[in-house]
């Protein structure tokens, strides 16, 4: 009988306590919230990064381009200082803010097509393409 009095103290006293929290269960919601309300916002900013697309990777900018470039061509534009990029020191990976991106499009850039004509280099000739060129004219 003596446990079933105590059974119906503590939770009388248990149930008090929840609806009045006192000490260290008071904190220990205000803690709860705050973690609560960190992981939320948390979430709010990782889904804004996420769907404002503000940097590109080397993939996502080939599929952004028209010309849908090749990752070397866009590598000889980075080498050549002809497409704005961002490198940190020690990574190996490119990135490309997406506003420069289409500030450098609207610029009047040549298109691929025309950056390659441009680059184009005449065939170099072998020594036994020039000895047969010599017998025929000799």
């Amino acid at each position: 009988m003596a446990n079933t009095k105590s059974l119906a103290t503590l939770s009388a006293t248990g149930s008090a306590q929840q609806s009045n929290p006192t000490g260290p269960e008071r904190d220990n919601q205000a803690l709860q919230k705050l973690i609560q309300s960190l992981f939320d916002r948390l979430e709010a900013l990782e889904n804004q990064v996420i769907h404002s697309s503000e940097w590109l990777n080397l993939k996502q900018l080939q599929s952004f381009l028209p010309e849908r470039p090749a990752k070397k061509t866009i590598y000889n534009w980075i080498c050549n200082g002809r497409i704005p990029h961002v490198k940190q020191p020690h990574v190996k990976a490119v990135f490309f803010r997406r506003e420069e991106i289409e500030a450098w499009m609207g610029q009047g850039r040549p298109k691929v097509a025309q950056f390659l004509a441009s680059r184009v280099e005449m065939p170099r000739r072998s020594s036994k393409t020039k000895q047969l060129n010599a017998q025929k004219n000799g």
